[in-house]
């Protein structure tokens, strides 16, 4: 495995998390990427057959691409819980300026 798959898989991994649409996607690319059999870590356990001298360059590569992606995931991630938020927002706001509804017009005494 040599550096330029890693700089190469950064790159691409990078792309499919800015052009998620949405969190679902968000979350494959991170699983599919940063997670426990993802493609960092399938790196990472290749890193063993490098020659000594070369596995930290590696290791310093492979760390720097997983502290890039994981900051690219949480900025999307931000950007979707605010788009969620807004929507939210906008669905339940309140006009505070419009008079108050006046009394009910039903008549709630109960006749005997």
């Amino acid at each position: 495995m040599s550096e330029d798959f890693i700089r190469e898989l950064a790159a691409r991994s990078l792309d499919r998390i800015r052009a998620a649409r949405s969190i679902e996607e968000l979350e494959v690319a991170r699983i599919g990427v940063l997670g426990r059999k993802g493609a960092l870590a399938a790196a990472g356990k290749e890193m063993g057959r490098l020659p000594p001298e070369s596995r930290a360059a590696f290791g310093k590569l492979l760390n720097g691409a997983k502290q890039s992606l994981e900051e690219a995931y949480e900025t999307r991630q931000r950007g979707f819980a605010e788009e969620a938020l807004a929507t939210r927002l906008d669905g339940e706001w309140l006009d505070l300026t419009l008079p108050a509804p006046g009394p009910s017009t039903t008549s709630t005494v109960a006749s005997w």
